[in-house]
């Protein structure tokens, strides 16, 4: 603020000059000189006129001394600055000014001072205009009304959520425009993602579980009424799996040789199938994004025993595309205790093992939030 203050008396001091100057230096290049602002060819040149020419030479010391000491001016208040240039300018007794010069710049001081004055008399009324509360500050002129009302100051007042989260390191939500407050490293598209749900308080579960939960199919054996053994499969069943290589596991039975794994696509087109295994668990190297269904062959005293068989619904499982995989990865690493951001991702990959972990951690942060119940409830019972 001194600093510009200070230029700009240089320069009405230097205009005030210049119709009696004649041919000398113009106010531009004495400012230039002072600030060493000019360019080096025409810097050269106005030092080669003040090699010159005394008049110049006394004129720009007299400058310089004026804005070395005008900041000092400036901090005593504006008519001592007013008064003090005027008294500067007047005492430069080598400049051939007139009286018309001298009128013209007391003026233009004088008119500057009373224009200060007024300002500083405006802001006070301003203020003196403004009534007290002893319980609350007073609210700035033009501010919004809140929905009750009454006053808000909107640089200052964080707005209150209508629907709030704790989430790990920070608390989201929406404002009462149904705005998303929070994740704000996000993208747009999952930024609206997130604004939808809070919105509509469901999550977007995955489309893809409702064919895994299918009836029987050609894969399964006819239960056998003379068979007396049974064992179960454990799973993957009825589910999305998030890697390529799944871990197939089945329960033993007793007595057996060995076990054979067989795996299909939804076409009942074989896949794959394993050697003869010794343990009760395998894991076949699948194509991500595909739904495929398994079987498994017990074989015991030249029998073969097959599970499952009806009326148990067949085991099938899908195998995470390349595309929600990444996006999962990705807010592991850089949301690794965002429980709600993940749980919604779990949730819209159909991964609902994994996103009610995460969803029973937002319930536990957030004990009185009904909303948060909710999206738990609707996990637990796609699990169901």
């Amino acid at each position: 603020m001194t600093d510009q203050i200070k230029q700009r008396d240089l320069e009405r001091l230097a205009h005030a000059f210049a119709p009696v100057i004649g041919d000398h230096l113009d106010h531009h290049q004495f400012a230039g000189l002072i600030d060493d602002t000019l360019a080096y060819g025409e810097r050269s040149v106005a030092e080669q006129h003040l090699a010159d020419c005394r008049e110049c030479h006394r004129e720009l010391a007299a400058l310089t001394a004026f804005a070395a000491n005008e900041e000092q001016a400036v901090m005593a208040g504006p008519a001592t600055a007013a008064f003090g240039s005027l008294r500067r300018f007047i005492g430069m007794a080598w400049l051939p000014l007139t009286a018309a010069s001298a009128m013209l710049f007391i003026i233009v001081v004088g008119s500057f001072w009373y224009w200060d004055r007024q300002g500083d008399r405006l802001a006070a009324d301003m203020q003196s205009a403004v009534p007290a509360s002893p319980d609350a500050a007073p609210a700035q002129i033009g501010t919004p009304l809140n929905p009750t009302g009454t006053e808000t100051n909107s640089l200052n007042a964080t707005p209150e959520l209508a629907v709030k989260l704790i989430d790990g390191p920070e608390t989201v939500g929406l404002d009462p425009t149904g705005t998303l407050v929070g994740y704000d490293s996000l993208s747009a598209a999952e930024r609206k993602t997130i604004e939808t749900v809070l919105k509509s308080g469901n999550l977007p579960i995955a489309r893809e579980l409702s064919e895994l939960r299918s009836a029987n199919s050609a894969t399964m054996g006819d239960p056998d009424e003379t068979q007396d053994e049974r064992f179960d499969i454990v799973g993957p069943v009825g589910k999305v799996v998030i890697t390529p290589r799944p871990l197939l596991r089945w329960k033993p039975l007793v007595g057996s040789t060995g076990y054979r794994v067989d795996v299909f696509d939804t076409g009942f087109n074989k896949v794959t199938s394993s050697n003869e295994l010794s343990s009760t668990t395998w894991s076949p190297n699948l194509s991500p994004g595909t739904t495929y269904i398994w079987q498994v062959t017990a074989f015991k005293n030249g029998r073969e025993v097959k599970s499952p068989v009806r009326p148990a619904p067949e085991a099938r499982f899908r195998i995470l595309d390349a595309t929600r995989r990444a996006h999962i990865a990705s807010l592991k690493r850089h949301h690794p205790n965002s429980h709600f951001l993940l749980g919604v991702a779990y949730a819209d990959a159909g991964l609902i093992d994994e996103a009610t972990a995460e969803l029973k951690t937002i319930v536990k942060n957030n004990p009185g939030s009904n909303l948060a119940k909710k999206f738990l409830r609707q996990v637990t019972d796609t699990r169901r």
